[in-house]
């Protein structure tokens, strides 16, 4: 039967045909082939509608008491779910509350009013985005009885990728999902769309996929559990699209050498190099590396296809062109804005990791910086939006160990905006808060700790300087994303001040006075995420608390437990918090003299780092200095044996 395969099957009950004629008719504007009883039931009705579902992208099921009540719509809703059809409710009475088999079968879609005219119109545009998540328009029946089976296997190939995809999409909006906040029932919803459901003072909201309740924390959806493992598997996805869009024009040949950079035509996967035509070439020929998996760009593959057939004969030229600078630039920028985060841009990093290999740092800090002065020189952008632009990068390049980078430009973001942009409150306070930071970390990497060590102190002077002042400016600001910064950094100033405590302090502010200030910071901080109900940043908080400990106490070990159960259940066992409790766990054994115990956690620690940072980052390379000291060489080697 014509039209049957990848269509849209209208499922209703015969008081409602008038409103599903409506609706096909649309559907067929828009280029959809649809299925209908009225026109397109043949021989047995039973096989017929069995073949349209089993033939359908999507469903459309205009639902009533009489929809429920009728066996042959229950016969056909049964059967699509059992054949996982995807199933796209619509309710022409608003009062009709799905049950016995019907509620089991539509309980976990999204309804759309269809009462009459008016909501049929108002609801479209909502219909038509829910259909094109499962269902492409189709093409003319000419035109697929001429399609070769190559060229449907792909249609099938990419009908399975979308639908794959299809679990990244919020039910609401129905496009990628922004910032995941989970309900009680374990769905996920962009925060703005559960916004705009549930304002600021509601305090019970029904999940519109399974009308579960849940309890909204104090009114305010911002504090419901944010999806890190649905946000994870986004910024997977976005770096798979990012790579796949950009691979095939965007790359240069990472084998020639000079200011002249090819075009890449393709890539070695154990090399994990972008070749030119050239190198290609030379790369097959070399003994060597010819047995290496080279694989050419889509393009070039066609290019290549379509020579060898016209002229078998003729080789095939190289292709030499030079990279359009503008055009670099907007893909550097799409593929930062994707893969940026604020906490750690894990993806971001590996991209980078898996285009350059062991330089990949280097590489990284010029690019950004050649395009941030190529911003700044060509004026493309305001003021505001280049120190934006400047403070994301700077947190990247910290993130990435690039401290010395990360320190320059943050320094240049400062002076910006006092001198340029009005010094506004919560901007500095962003980038008070990352100065700290940044000078934390150069601070955390020396391996050992010296009373009055005046190097290190003067760097902690810059890290409580910089805390104080962001500190100062956040509490002047309102919101729940003010009071997470602020918690953050006030985790940040009292591990600083632990620090400080441990070099001895100064005349200024002694050990004392350091003592009595942290302890204050990290109570406020716990409050803070307790309140916002973050459980890592909690983890993060109560690990900090130990520190302030003795070293090596039952009350330390207490709190690094604790924080180290929070940090699992929040991020699962690799991720940057738990390579610092790894670190942390270690040495409090050390201290106590337990060298083996300390050893599993340093074990632990390196290999959370080479994972979450990379092996050439300063974190990771900092592990395998420890496992050089005799003791843990002469464990490594007692290991080795017994193995």
């Amino acid at each position: 039967m014509a039209g049957e395969s990848g269509h849209v099957m209208i499922s209703y009950q015969w008081d409602a045909q008038k409103r599903m004629i409506k609706l096909r008719d649309k559907l067929k504007q828009e280029g959809y082939d649809v299925w209908m009883d009225i026109e397109k039931m043949e021989g047995s009705i039973l096989e017929s509608m069995g073949k349209a579902v089993e033939n359908a992208d999507v469903i459309l099921a205009c639902i009533s008491q009489k929809y429920q009540d009728s066996k042959s719509c229950k016969t056909e809703a049964e059967y699509a779910y059992t054949k996982n059809v995807p199933i796209i409710p619509l309710k022409i009475d608003d009062d009709f509350k799905p049950s016995s088999w019907l509620g089991p079968v539509i309980g976990a879609s999204l309804y759309y009013r269809v009462d009459n005219d008016k909501m049929l119109n108002d609801s479209w545009p909502g219909i038509l985005r829910a259909i094109q998540r499962f269902c492409k328009k189709t093409v003319v029946e000419e035109t697929v009885k001429a399609a070769n089976a190559e060229q449907l296997s792909a249609a099938t190939g990419k009908s399975v990728k979308r639908r794959a995809r299809k679990a990244l999409d919020c039910s609401i909006c129905l496009e990628r999902f922004r910032n995941p906040k989970t309900l009680t029932c374990l769905h996920s919803f962009c925060k703005e769309c559960l916004l705009g459901l549930a304002p600021y003072g509601t305090a019970v909201i029904s999940c519109p996929l399974c009308r579960q309740e849940s309890n909204v924390p104090e009114g305010d959806v911002n504090k419901l559990k944010s999806n890190f493992h649905l946000q994870e598997l986004i910024e997977e996805e976005a770096l798979q699209e990012q790579l796949t869009a950009n691979e095939s024009n965007k790359f240069t040949c990472t084998c020639c050498e000079g200011d002249e950079q090819t075009k890449a035509v393709g890539k070695c996967e154990e090399c994990n190099h972008y070749l030119c035509s050239m190198s290609m070439e030379a790369h097959r020929k070399f003994p060597a590396l010819r047995k290496h998996n080279i694989l050419p760009f889509e393009e070039e593959k066609k290019a290549s296809e379509s020579s060898s057939s016209s002229s078998p004969s003729t080789s095939t030229s190289s292709s030499v062109a030079k990279e359009n600078p503008a055009e670099l630039l907007t893909t550097v920028w799409e593929i930062f804005d994707a893969l940026y985060n604020e906490d750690h841009s894990g993806t971001l990093i590996k991209y980078w990791m898996q285009r350059q290999g062991g330089n990949w740092q280097t590489a990284m800090v010029n690019q950004y910086v050649t395009c941030l002065n190529e911003l700044e020189d060509d004026g493309v952008i305001s003021e505001h939006a280049l120190a934006k632009r400047q403070q994301q990068v700077a947190r990247v390049f910290m993130q990435a160990g690039q401290y010395d980078a990360a320190v320059t430009l943050v320094k240049k973001t400062i002076e910006l905006e006092t001198k340029e942009l009005g010094a506004r409150p919560e901007n500095l306070a962003d980038l008070y808060g990352l100065a700290s930071t940044i000078n934390l970390e150069i601070s955390k990497q020396a391996d050992f700790i010296a009373e009055h060590d005046e190097k290190e102190l003067a760097l902690l002077r810059e890290v409580i300087r910089n805390a104080r002042k962001c500190i100062k400016l956040r509490k002047g600001l309102s919101g729940d994303a003010h009071k997470y910064k602020l918690g953050k950094t006030l985790v940040g100033l009292t591990f600083a001040l632990s620090a400080w405590i441990e070099h001895g302090g100064d005349n200024v502010v002694s050990v004392a006075e350091a003592e009595v200030e942290a302890k204050r910071h990290i109570e406020n901080a716990i409050e803070i995420f307790k309140e916002l109900d973050t459980k890592g940043n909690l983890a993060d908080a109560i690990m900090t608390k130990g520190i302030l400990y003795d070293r090596g106490s039952e009350e330390q070990e207490n709190l690094y437990m604790e924080a180290y159960k929070l940090c699992v259940e929040a991020y699962g066992e690799c991720s940057v918090l738990t390579s610092r409790l790894n670190t942390n766990i270690g040495i409090m054994y050390e201290d106590r003299g337990d060298y083996h115990e300390a050893y599993k956690w340093f074990v632990k620690w390196g290999a959370t780092c080479e994972k979450v940072f990379g092996y050439h980052h300063e974190k990771t390379e900092k592990t395998r200095r420890l496992f050089e000291e005799p003791k843990y060489a002469a464990i490594k080697k007692e290991q080795e044996k017994a193995k």
